[in-house]
């Protein structure tokens, strides 16, 4: 298992999963930037940037593998954020059970006129082996989430939606798998924690 691996999303846009693989890269972090203010739904996406681990190396695999969960989160919060945005992206990068709750969560958010406002905070905490499931190679990736800085608001009252015991930090569990030549966001198991980061 990889150390931590921390990701923020700040100004700078990360580079999207591409079928050839890149050279394995060696991860030193920055260290952390708070998100900006939380702004109103704009139609320029938000960009991520990373802020890889202290640990150590990952291989051209698993490079891919926690570069496709950052374009996840990164797309998730721009189409939560932006109701004009395209969704294929988001289709592009996911598969299975996984695809359709995004997709359908984010239908019925537009539908009822929710909104996100700021960009949550993604740390990977640990990135996996490459194991293979069927046909596929399959990297286990751990991540946190950090909302303290975002919001789900109605747009039309600019109230927010969620209550006073929402989950302001989450863990997941993520298998990302290759199908094809593109590394995709599958499984996902999420919970409550106290806290994200080391």
């Amino acid at each position: 298992m990889v150390g931590t691996v921390q990701a923020i999303f700040v100004g700078v846009l990360l580079a999207g999963c591409s079928p050839a693989s890149p050279p394995a890269p060696t991860f030193e972090p920055p260290p952390p930037v708070p998100t900006s203010a939380e702004p109103s739904p704009v139609s320029s996406p938000p960009a991520t940037s990373t802020s890889p681990s202290p640990s150590g190396t990952l291989n051209d695999e698993q490079a891919a593998a926690a570069e496709t969960v950052l374009e996840f989160f990164r797309l998730k919060n721009l189409l939560s954020r932006d109701p004009n945005a395209e969704v294929q992206p988001l289709t592009d990068i996911t598969t299975g059970q996984t695809q359709v709750i995004q997709i359908s969560t984010l239908a019925e958010d537009r539908a009822a006129g929710i909104v996100q406002t700021g960009d949550d905070l993604v740390y990977i905490n640990s990135v996996d082996g490459v194991t293979e499931l069927g046909a596929n190679r399959v990297v286990p990736i751990e991540v946190c989430t950090d909302s303290r800085d975002t919001d789900l608001i109605d747009q039309k009252t600019g109230q927010s939606v969620l209550g006073p015991d929402r989950a302001y930090y989450v863990e997941w569990q993520i298998e990302v798998l290759r199908e094809g030549s593109r590394w995709k966001v599958g499984d996902i198991t999420s919970g409550r924690v106290d806290l994200c980061g080391p």
